[in-house]
């Protein structure tokens, strides 16, 4: 009997959420495929490379918000926190090393992730990046495919 009844209270529980046209595994899936991931910001002032940058990671499901000079970056951090950053190095402004650094010592931001995506690819720029904080480094000409995948890596960490 005291199945029965928790099978009932179960049932009435689901009624009371039962939306009419849509079955509740349709709704999971609507509710799952609409949510958004937090914003990427990308430097990078090529707009061609930016645009596909930001393609492919909006395909992924990312808000990217795109800033072409690293003086514009840490004021749109502050504004819009976000869950990464992929920075270019050679860029207008602060270079993308510069914001690395300004983001390491900031209170707010110091634990977002960094990935450069730079053309800079000597060991030497490699090593400079990573040592500042950066938790990733992808050299220029880069697999747009392989780059979301990397944002995916270093997101799950």
């Amino acid at each position: 009997m005291y199945k029965y009844l928790a099978r009932k209270v179960s049932v009435t529980s689901e009624l009371q959420n039962f939306r009419p046209g849509i079955s509740h595994l349709e709704s999971d899936r609507r509710k799952a495929t609409t949510r958004v991931k937090s914003s990427i910001i990308v430097l990078e002032d090529d707009p061609d490379i930016a645009n596909l940058v930001r393609h492919h990671l909006q395909q992924a499901g990312y808000t990217v918000l795109l800033a072409a000079s690293g003086d514009r970056v840490l004021p749109m951090a502050r504004e819009n926190p976000p869950m990464l950053f992929l920075l270019d190095i050679m860029v207008p402004g602060s270079s993308g090393l510069e914001v690395c650094r300004q983001v390491r010592v900031s209170r707010d931001l110091a634990k977002v992730p960094i990935i450069f995506v730079t053309a800079k690819s000597a060991e030497e720029d490699r090593i400079k990046g990573l040592d500042l904080g950066a938790d990733d480094y992808i050299s220029k000409p880069f697999s747009p495919r392989e780059l979301v995948a990397r944002v995916r890596a270093v997101l799950r960490r």
